[in-house]
């Protein structure tokens, strides 16, 4: 678990984004936890026009992919994505912004334990000025979130991330910045006995993400595509035009982003507020 720290802000712009403004690095640790799915109690469940199965959440937006079969649970999840430049939705007050793009192991039907990695976005508005800064991580659920504070990244760079466990309290997370050359390879372990990765589904996710034990602003991430998207049982390899669909919506009834998979391999989260 990780203590609370300070998180400095060092790239301001006049307006509230700069289309030139890339952003910077986490420097120091934070206090954010990712969390299973929250699935939003009597939503519709509909089919989109690749009818796939459209679910609602409080928390998740992306792609939901379960194994072949119980006896075949994944191991394996990987894909890419290019880092966005967020904003501030429009309207909104001065404060602070966050959302996270990732992708794991679990948190849908096991909900004891997710294995994952990715990035965390944090845009801080006050009065004419917004500033956001990017913070690559991995998480073994319930533990908080652990940064790589060494790994850089500017919005526009495409991150690969590849997961594999290899038994259900160990594992393997990679991270590669493909377009700076940087990569950096983090073995973990459950954080305990009842944490366990079961392979019970493979998930790629922009979430609304919590911090000090309450869900936090959410910010507009603009459009993040995953591709290469790949889920892996130790015999197969599985892409993703099967998958389920999850959108988020606020609990007074706001539908916040769109979801669609662009083909195999590949899917698109839009927000949409």
């Amino acid at each position: 678990m990780k203590l609370p720290s300070i998180v400095c802000y060092v790239i301001w712009c006049s307006k509230i984004v700069l289309a030139e403004s890339r952003g910077s690095t986490r420097t120091s640790p934070t206090y954010y936890k990712k969390g299973p799915l929250q699935t939003i109690t009597g939503a519709e469940i509909s089919s989109d026009a690749n009818d796939s199965v459209v679910n609602y959440s409080s928390n998740w937006a992306g792609v939901i992919l379960n194994p072949p079969s119980s006896d075949k649970p994944f191991t394996s999840v990987s894909g890419t994505f290019a880092v966005p430049a967020p904003s501030v939705p429009s309207g909104q007050p001065d404060g602070k912004y966050t959302s996270s793009v990732w992708l794991g192991i679990d948190g849908v039907n096991n909900t004891n334990a997710i294995l994952q990695a990715g990035i965390d976005i944090t845009i801080t508005k006050a009065g004419d000025q917004a500033g956001y800064v990017f913070g690559a991580f991995y998480e073994w659920y319930p533990n908080y979130a652990v940064d790589f504070t060494s790994f850089s990244l500017t919005a526009g760079d495409v991150i690969a991330i590849d997961i594999t466990t290899t038994s259900s309290t160990s594992g393997v997370v990679i991270l590669e910045n493909v377009t700076t050359g940087q990569s950096i390879s983090q073995s973990v372990s459950a954080p305990s006995s009842s944490a366990l990765v079961r392979g019970t589904s493979a998930e790629w996710i922009v979430e609304n993400f919590e911090g000090l034990g309450a869900a936090l602003n959410f910010s507009d991430f603009g459009s993040v595509v995953f591709e290469n998207c790949a889920a892996g049982t130790t015999s197969e390899s599985w892409g993703i035009s099967d998958a389920s669909l999850v959108r988020m919506k606020t609990l007074g009834g706001s539908i916040l982003t769109d979801v669609e998979i662009l083909g195999s391999s590949e899917a698109r989260i839009n927000y949409i507020q």
